[in-house]
């Protein structure tokens, strides 16, 4: 997800645990170290990923694995 796709973000908002905020996920998405990843089935958002790139002194760049969600239905 881009800064583009803030309307696939809104669209998938029964997969979070409370409604997306816009100003939330316009900040989110235009942030180059932040990733969401939405999974469809049959073109609905079914699951997401997200997470963070954080930068440790001695380690690098890694990925912090922030949420999973699957749609139950």
């Amino acid at each position: 997800m881009g800064p583009d796709d803030h309307g696939r973000v809104i669209a998938a908002r029964h997969l979070f645990d409370y409604p997306p905020r816009p100003a939330a996920v316009n900040r989110f998405l235009a942030d180059s170290n932040h990733h969401l990843l939405i999974a469809y089935s049959n073109d609905v958002p079914a699951g997401f990923v997200s997470g963070v790139e954080v930068t440790h002194p001695d380690k690098g760049a890694e990925m912090f694995l922030y949420e999973l969600a699957v749609d139950e239905g």
